[in-house]
């Protein structure tokens, strides 16, 4: 699931790094 996630990143050009770090903080709320 999460190698699919980080290879949509890159299709989508968003850098994984950032993308995992935004969910990881707004998933906390």
């Amino acid at each position: 699931m999460l190698y699919s996630l980080i290879g949509t990143c890159r299709l989508n050009n968003v850098e994984p790094e950032k993308w995992l770090r935004y969910v990881i903080e707004h998933i906390q709320d």
